[in-house]
């Protein structure tokens, strides 16, 4: 539903920044990659500022707060930000919630349409582009939201396998639902899952960068406190995907599926490093201005 009287409303960007980074081996939220230290999100922020988005909430962890906070003030001195700690909200856990705990830890900041980011992953600013007119113009009360989704082609990497949410969507283009596989290039330069079935490189892809409205809220919250009581011991993880596929079955909502060609990257292994490091710095270098 779009805003009723036709005007563009505020929208905010939403940095999810609370994993741990298992499998990089540290807190990849602040691994400088680009040629003045940037971490992959002060880029997201920065592309968020140019593409209609006014404020930027992100959602770290206590450990790392201080070094958060730190950062995005001295990166982005005049930028409007708000740090909030994931673990702060609900049952003490040592494995962090997932994507949907993390999103409902946000929530008492969000009044409005918003996009949900990862930390580790770059998106570019063509992709912000396409959810921000989309977002300015929704209601805050509205169930009709939007995924930017990928071909899965430009979202591999060369260093190993990578989980994926893979999109299926209906003839009108809805997302019916994210299937998260691990998928990876086979020797001959295919794309399969770990099992060994191939994947077409034109597969659509989530890389979590929703456009969501605060209605979001109440159903993650209905649904967090019997998955915590239930997982509170086995690592379970609540996740943004499961949630929304939870919530069109029930036809409580609804997903636009809206692809983007810009240019993705992200880190996954630590080996993806050198990589991404090479494709920022050509990326700045031919940045206007």
């Amino acid at each position: 539903m779009s805003a009723p009287d036709g005007t563009a409303r505020a929208i905010t960007l939403v940095i999810l920044a609370g994993g741990r980074g298992t499998r990089f081996g540290g807190a990849k939220q602040l691994e400088p990659v680009g040629p003045a230290g940037e971490a992959l999100l002060d880029y997201t922020i920065r592309d968020a500022s140019t593409t209609g988005f006014s404020r930027t909430v992100i959602v770290a962890r206590s450990d790392i707060d201080d070094a958060i906070r730190s950062h995005v003030s001295r990166m982005h001195p005049d930028a409007d930000i708000t740090v909030v700690c994931q673990d702060r909200h609900g049952p003490h856990r040592d494995k962090p919630w997932g994507t949907a705990h993390a999103l409902l830890a946000a929530a008492e900041t969000i009044p409005g349409p918003f996009a949900t980011a990862n930390a580790d992953d770059y998106y570019g600013a063509g992709s912000l582009a396409l959810l921000a007119p989309l977002l300015s113009i929704t209601d805050a009360g509205s169930s009709d939201w939007f995924l930017v989704a990928f071909p899965i082609t430009g979202t591999l990497s060369a260093s190993g396998p990578v989980s994926r949410g893979v999109c299926q969507l209906d003839d009108d283009g809805q997302l019916v639902r994210v299937t998260e596989e691990r998928v990876q290039l086979s020797p001959r330069g295919t794309i399969q899952t770990v099992d060994g079935t191939e994947v077409r490189p034109d597969t659509l892809v989530s890389m979590n960068l929703w456009g969501l409205a605060p209605p979001v809220f109440d159903c993650l919250a209905s649904g967090f406190d019997p998955f915590a009581a239930a997982h509170l011991h086995d690592g379970e993880e609540y996740r943004l995907p499961d949630e929304i596929a939870r919530l069109l079955s029930a036809g409580r909502a609804g997903v636009r599926v809206v692809r983007s060609d810009a240019p993705w990257a992200g880190i996954t292994h630590r080996a993806d490093l050198p990589g991404l490091r090479r494709f920022l710095a050509e990326l700045d270098r031919t940045r206007p201005g």
